[in-house]
């Protein structure tokens, strides 16, 4: 049957029980990444978009490449059959689905939720012994105070995560032992609400990858690729890198064996469907880099899984990186030009293909992407200074 690609990009909101209370500015970047599905969707599929896209968009796609999936909203349901895939389960998807009269078979939810909780990821961790020391629970004002307390001494930056969250939301960032008034005002609301959080030392990144598994319902774990990771300061998610050279680069074979190993658990707690775990290269206290296997467990799609997607575009000897842009500008107009000009600034031998509109609904948009291809090995400087 064919698929509706449903994006409740904002899962880790309803994991924690506020999918309800969204700021504008949230549901606004969700709808502007209902296009990404292009990505994966096929000619059969749908992709569920609350907004329409401008005209011209499908007709870029085909001419990359890609299949020409129908976008449709609320009033083209009811004429068709699908079954529901969504971005992540969560109780809310569940009914979204239900109130469309979806066909879907889901993971049992209670499983998709310990296995997204940054909680269950610390705690393997430190079964195996692969995390970063001084890494702690917060429940409380007391539990932020010891663990602050019990940071190595050679830890002045610390960051301060929320138990469910992605791309660098749902975090805050701290300097030495004491909180900012913002910081506290952060962590008092989440005290409030009962929500666990992790504290871990900020350490030097060197790179990033995203392991992409499949786990059966039966539970067997299929590595389905690797891709390399771009994220800002901040740890937000800028970018996927998806090549043949990154599925080669040894550096990440230890994180993909403790990864397997965490896949395999999260099979046995009943979950199946997507899982991406986000692996780092960093500098230890003393300057020698090591390896963090389980940075981030996301038992969900992820943008580097649809970024796999794009690697049947790719030419022989090609290398390949999805962005994902801020484009300033009030109008359809500038976010237009920001994209020509960004598309002029590149070296000629680059193929660039934009994949997200520039309007959805009556809103130029603000979050758009773009594919780069080309026979430079090295597209992490191209993009250095984007």
């Amino acid at each position: 049957m064919a698929r509706l690609f449903y994006g409740n990009f904002n899962v880790e909101y309803e994991l924690a029980g506020r999918g309800g209370s969204l700021a504008a500015a949230v549901r606004r970047l969700s709808s502007e990444l209902a296009p990404v599905w292009a990505a994966i969707a096929e000619e059969t599929d749908a992709i569920y978009a609350p907004e329409p896209f401008d005209d011209e968009w499908p007709e870029l796609l085909k001419a990359a490449g890609f299949a020409a999936a129908t976008v449709m909203g609320d009033t083209e349901l009811g004429i068709h059959r699908f079954d529901l895939c969504v971005w992540g389960w969560s109780s809310n998807a569940v009914e979204w689905g239900i109130q469309r009269n979806l066909a879907f078979h889901h993971p049992p939810l209670e499983a998709v939720r310990t296995a997204n909780s940054r909680v269950f990821s610390l705690d393997l961790e430190r079964e195996w012994d692969v995390g970063l020391p001084g890494s702690a629970v917060v429940r409380s004002s007391d539990d932020l105070r010891a663990a602050l307390d019990r940071l190595p001494a050679s830890c002045e930056r610390w960051v301060l995560k929320a138990e469910f969250g992605m791309s660098g939301r749902e975090r805050i960032r701290g300097h030495g032992r004491d909180l900012s008034e913002s910081a506290r005002n952060w962590v008092q609301r989440r005290f409030r609400r009962n929500e666990s959080m992790v504290l871990e030392p900020w350490v030097e990144r060197i790179a990033e990858a995203g392991l992409q598994f499949t786990i059966s319902e039966s539970g067997m774990v299929e590595l389905e690729g690797v891709t390399g990771l771009l994220v800002d300061e901040s740890g937000a998610y800028r970018g996927s890198r998806f090549d043949a050279a990154v599925q080669t680069d040894g550096r990440w074979a230890t994180a993909i064996a403790v990864a397997t190993r965490a896949a395999e658990r999260i099979g046995q707690l009943g979950y199946f469907g997507p899982l991406g775990i986000d692996a780092v290269e960093y500098r230890d206290a003393d300057g020698r880099p090591r390896i963090r296997p389980l940075q981030d467990v996301n038992a969900r799609f992820t943008m580097g899984r649809l970024a796999l997607g794009f690697r049947k575009l790719l030419r022989p000897g090609e290398a390949g990186l999805w962005l994902h842009q801020r484009w300033p500008g009030g109008d359809e107009g500038t976010t237009r030009r920001n994209f020509e000009r960004y598309c002029a600034a590149l070296p000629a031998s680059f193929r660039a293909v934009r994949t997200s509109p520039f309007r959805i609904g009556d809103r130029p948009v603000q979050h758009g992407t773009v594919l780069l291809m080309g026979h430079d090995r090295d597209l992490t400087d191209v993009v250095a200074n984007r």
